[in-house]
């Protein structure tokens, strides 16, 4: 499979104090060998790959388990530090000036490069080792600030948008140690490159319909109150002093008390619960040939939170023609090893099932079925109306 290559081009200049390293092309002219970046991977815990639904660039992609690389439209920042042998720390490494540099995808050369007034390449330095960091999108539209230093990265002051269909996939990457040009495949027709493995710093949350009963039931929307938006997020990253190489952390949001003011609209149109569930969006996306059917249908990425008696969520559906409306606390749900759950964790992605069940024509009942999935697995939550 052809990978994507990712080119660094600043201002046509080397690495600071030092020299680069040059390869021969297929003309036999020494050139310098480029720095590069292999293709971003989207991680969950204790995998190598998350599946991946297009939570970047908020594009859907239902009905499909087909992991997802990073999108060609999306932007990171890369972070780096140069050192004279193995990785020591980030501090005690010498900082350099890839510091928040962005990257963008570049159509000519098929890869990410950040652009300048200048344009040129950042070059591998002759001797010296290299590590990196990262984090995407590079720009968070929120008024946030982004630092990384020895714990990692660090963003103040984020807010998730109330609009929903603005939301987008925060992350940040896993430090890559002691990057040389040699560890690379550089050529005049291939360059390989540095890797990325990124990880959600958000809680996912979607929904899912199905209908156990007779009736025709019509989901018309889904709106969630009462959550907080806004926090601080520290990587909380330590190493090993006797191997760097050995990574932990505990990544963790300090939380804002202040309540999201308007509603997060979860969907608004109308779709049919069926007989075995599925998701919203893949129900939504079926009937987008029936014009007006779908108004909006979003994939909400929330702050990771403890939930209070004011997270609600609120479904309102028609059943056989007669409009319904249903109200649950979000933190009243129990897994199935009967604890409640009372908090959105940090990559982890939980689907909130909405079953009509046979009881419900007699009773009017409805209840929510959430787990979680493809980010991190969680055992299923069921709150009962």
């Amino acid at each position: 499979m052809k990978k994507n290559l990712f080119f660094f081009l600043v201002a046509g200049m080397a690495f600071a104090s030092c020299v680069s390293d040059e390869t021969v092309g297929e003309q036999g002219v020494k050139e310098p060998a480029k720095l590069t970046f292999s293709h971003p991977l989207m991680q969950s815990n204790g995998s190598t790959r998350a599946h991946y639904y297009g939570e970047i660039g908020n594009h859907m992609y239902p009905g499909t388990s087909t992991v997802y690389h990073y999108p060609n439209e999306e932007h990171f920042d890369i972070y780096a530090v140069q050192h004279t042998g193995d990785f020591a720390g980030w501090e005690s490494a010498t900082p350099h000036e890839m510091n928040n540099t962005h990257v963008s995808y570049d159509k000519e050369v098929d890869g990410w490069a950040p652009k300048t007034d200048e344009g040129g390449y950042y070059y591998w330095p002759s001797s010296d080792k290299m590590s990196f960091a990262a984090s995407s999108p590079a720009e968070l539209e929120c008024g946030a600030t982004r630092a990384y230093g020895a714990t990692g990265l660090t963003i103040e002051n984020f807010e998730v948008n109330e609009d929903a269909s603005k939301h987008f996939d925060l992350l940040y990457s896993i430090r890559t140690l002691n990057q040389t040009a040699e560890n690379m495949r550089n050529d005049a027709s291939y360059y390989s490159g540095i890797p990325i493995d990124f990880k959600h710093a958000l809680s996912s949350v979607r929904f899912s319909i199905s209908n156990e009963s007779e009736a025709v039931v019509l989901l018309k929307s889904i709106k969630v109150y009462g959550v907080k938006y806004k926090g601080t997020f520290k990587e909380n990253l330590t190493e090993d002093s006797d191997d760097y190489t050995k990574q932990t952390r505990e990544p963790k949001w300090d939380v804002n008390a202040e309540l999201i003011s308007t509603p997060y609209v979860g969907f608004e149109g109308s779709v049919q619960f069926r007989l075995n569930p599925q998701y919203v969006a893949e129900l939504a996306a079926a009937d987008t040939d029936e014009p007006g059917e779908v108004e909006n249908c979003n994939q909400l990425l929330l702050m990771p939170q403890t939930l209070t008696d004011d997270a609600k969520v609120v479904v309102t559906y028609t059943v056989n023609g007669q409009e319904k409306s249903k109200t649950a606390e979000l933190n009243n749900g129990i897994d199935l090893d009967d604890k409640a759950v009372h908090e959105w964790l940090p990559g982890v992605r939980y689907t909130y099932r909405l079953v009509y069940g046979k009881s419900a024509a007699d009773k009017d009942r409805i209840y929510f079925a959430p787990g979680a999935e493809a980010w991190t697995d969680h055992s299923t939550i069921v709150i009962d109306l």
